[in-house]
């Protein structure tokens, strides 16, 4: 797994972490709630629930082309960067503004 330093493009992203961008992408605006992270990746087994918020207008109906291969936001980093640093456990919700992760809410217990 590289280091997310080196994280430049989603060509550098493992299956697991693609999947999540097009996740983020597909819902647009809206949440990714109940990702699970096994060794400091998404798992999507079981599969997350996506809230999806639309804008009754036509630029928000028809879909969106968007590439499969570009370069990264600093937010996808940050993201990845802070799954990683989870290791094992559970995404509450990742709110997503414009197809960008924008917010993280992380679910964890307390341990002696």
């Amino acid at each position: 797994m590289p280091e997310v330093e080196s994280l430049n493009t989603t060509d550098d992203l493992t299956t697991s972490e693609q999947r999540l961008v097009t996740a983020c992408q597909q819902t647009r605006y809206g949440s990714i709630c109940d990702l699970v992270i096994e060794q400091g990746q998404p798992a999507f087994d079981p599969a997350p629930r996506i809230r999806r918020s639309v804008r009754l207008n036509q630029k928000s109906i028809l879909p969106e082309d968007r590439p499969t291969s570009f370069v990264l936001k600093e937010k996808h980093r940050l993201l990845f960067q802070l799954i990683r640093e989870i290791k094992s456990g559970k995404i509450e919700r990742i709110d997503i503004r414009d197809g960008l992760p924008e917010t993280v809410f992380v679910e964890t217990s307390l341990c002696n």
